[in-house]
């Protein structure tokens, strides 16, 4: 079984500073969960800013994020982006393992 980069509660997340998403169509993320409902959310500028992509989850096993072109700013800025995981109904457990995530060109 892979090691676990981090687990996360519903609302917990990954921060990525500044990056520069030219190319970019999508997150691949190794992500494990043993709840139903749970899934993963990329937003962009904060944990609650635009929602740019969206991965229901199931299991253990890559996912894959694709990127919303629309979600994101036109003037060619870095970017924070925020992988958000939720399930509304659990909020005191781990709802997501994350082992790995790839930005996939």
């Amino acid at each position: 079984k892979p090691a676990k980069l981090c687990e996360m509660k519903d609302g917990a997340f990954l921060t990525f500073c500044r990056i520069d998403l030219t190319g970019i169509t999508a997150l691949e993320v190794f992500a494990d969960t043993p709840l139903e409902g749970s899934k993963l959310e990329l937003h962009i500028g904060s944990p609650e800013g635009r929602i740019a992509g969206t991965a229901s989850l199931q299991g253990a096993g890559p996912v894959s994020i694709a990127i919303d072109r629309s979600a994101l700013p036109t003037d060619g800025s870095l970017q924070d982006l925020y992988l958000v995981a939720v399930n509304e109904k659990e909020s005191s457990k781990a709802v997501v393992a994350i082992d790995w995530v790839k930005f996939k060109m």
